[in-house]
Order: C-alpha cells, then sequence, then structure tokens
C-alpha cells in the first residue's frame, strides 16, 4: 500500500512538472504575440485561454495545463490572422476613396467609419474560415474529419457570429480605426467578444450560474480553497505512507 501512495505521488509530481512547462510554453506564446503584433496581438492571444477556461468551467470540465498550453498556442497563431484582417479592413475605404461624411438621419457620419465597419462584417466569413482549422485542432487534437465538420458546421457558427457579434464587433473595429488613441483602452471588449464567441460555439451544456463562482476565472494555484485542499491531501497521503513504529515484543513472564 505504501508503494502504491509512492507512486502515485510520483504521478502528481510528474503532473505538477508537466503543468508547469504548459505554463511556460503558454506564456512564451502569449509574450512572443505582444512582442510582434503589440498590444492587439496581446489581446488575442491572451482572449484565448481566457476564453477556454471560462468555457470549460462553464461545462463543468478541468482547465489543465494542456488546455492553457493549447488555447495560448492556438490564439498565437490566431492572433496574425486577426491582425492582417483588421489591417486590411481599415486601409480598404481610403484605399476606395470612401472617406468625407455622410448625413444620416440629420447627423454627419465620417464614410470612413461606416466603411470599416461594412467591411468588417464582409470579413467575418472569411477570417471564420482560416480560423475554423485551428479551433478544430484545439477541440479534437487532430485535423481528421475537419472536412465533415466544416461541411456541417461552419456556415451556422459563421450566422451565429454575424448575428450576435457582428456589429459591435464592426463596431468596435471602426471605433478603434477613426479614434486610434482608443486602440489600446478596447482591449476588455475583445476579450468579452472572445468569450461570448466560444461560448456562443460550444458544443457542451454550460452553467451560466457558474459565472458568479470566482473558482470559474481564478487559476488553482490562486484558489485558496484548491490550495488548502491540496496542502490536506499531500499531508494525508504523507501520513499514511511513512513506516509504523514497530509494536514492542513482550517478554515472557516468568512462572510463579
Amino acid at each position: 500500500m505504501a508503494e502504491n501512495l509512492e507512486q502515485k505521488t510520483e504521478s502528481e509530481f510528474g503532473q505538477l512538472f508537466k503543468g508547469i512547462a504548459n505554463t511556460f510554453i503558454g506564456a512564451g506564446a502569449i509574450g512572443a504575440s505582444y512582442a510582434l503584433l503589440g498590444t492587439t496581438g496581446l489581446a488575442i492571444a491572451s482572449a484565448a485561454p481566457l476564453s477556454g477556461r471560462i468555457v470549460t468551467k462553464l461545462a463543468g470540465n478541468d482547465y489543465t495545463g494542456r488546455n492553457f498550453r493549447n488555447d495560448t498556442l492556438a490564439g498565437a497563431v490566431t492572433a496574425p490572422l486577426f491582425v492582417g484582417i483588421l489591417n486590411a479592413v481599415t486601409r480598404l475605404p481610403r484605399y476606395y476613396g470612401i472617406d468625407g461624411l455622410v448625413n444620416i438621419l440629420g447627423a454627419s457620419i465620417p464614410a470612413y467609419s461606416l466603411g470599416v465597419a461594412g467591411f468588417t462584417l464582409a470579413a467575418i466569413p472569411f477570417f471564420t474560415a482560416l480560423t475554423y482549422p485551428i479551433g478544430y485542432m484545439v477541440r479534437n487534437k487532430t485535423l481528421k474529419g475537419i472536412g465533415k465538420d466544416f461541411s456541417e458546421n461552419y456556415w451556422k457558427s459563421t450566422k451565429k457570429t454575424m448575428l450576435y457579434l457582428g456589429l459591435p464587433g464592426a463596431a468596435l473595429v471602426s471605433l478603434g480605426a477613426t479614434l486610434p488613441y482608443l486602440a489600446p483602452y478596447l482591449a476588455p471588449i475583445y476579450f468579452g467578444l472572445g468569450i461570448v464567441s466560444r461560448a456562443m460555439n460550444s458544443k457542451e451544456k454550460l452553467d451560466y450560474k457558474k459565472l458568479f463562482n470566482p473558482s470559474t476565472y481564478l487559476p488553482n494555484f490562486l484558489n485558496p480553497f484548491y490550495i488548502v485542499e491540496g496542502l490536506a491531501s499531500l499531508i494525508s497521503r504523507a501520513v499514511r505512507s511513512s513506516p509504523k513504529p514497530a509494536a514492542p515484543e513482550l517478554s515472557p513472564q516468568p512462572a510463579h
């Protein structure tokens, strides 16, 4: 029994080191996105593991170091695609001469802003198609069967994205392009849209009441309940695996 406990403890330490390695890989991917693409890259790469953790916890599952690593790597790959499309939709209106002011219901609105919003909406199906293999790989750990899944779910997912996230997403990109000094402050909204998108396209049943539970957001090493439980478990195993003192031998008593 003591040998089994030792093997279990060694396995847990092995998992711990794997978790640390996965965390470093994920952190490196986020850092690289920030170094190469600035705050937008940071927001996109960080939104992937944050939304992944929240949605995974809402589904009642554990969010592991491996999940964190996979999500951050997926976010790091998605970030340059997002930035490339973002640059395109903010430059195309001026390329086509869309500028000046437009009068809508008595209000003067920059035509450039409307152009950016329109190109952003038009780019959603293209962006969804480009990033579909990335999301499929994260969910299934393989690209096998992606053709069938794409044909069955791509347009459903794209329609939901355009219906529920298209207008706020287009407004966000348009605002950042029209007023560039606001762009660094829009990251929290990118986070929110990323979480909504991940939840909306999840195939699992989600318990939204868990949104009010701090453990949904806090990683295990910051969760005091998890720490106390883990320490108690380790102490209990150490006590049970420690060798017990042998019972004292009774010397025979002389007969009277």
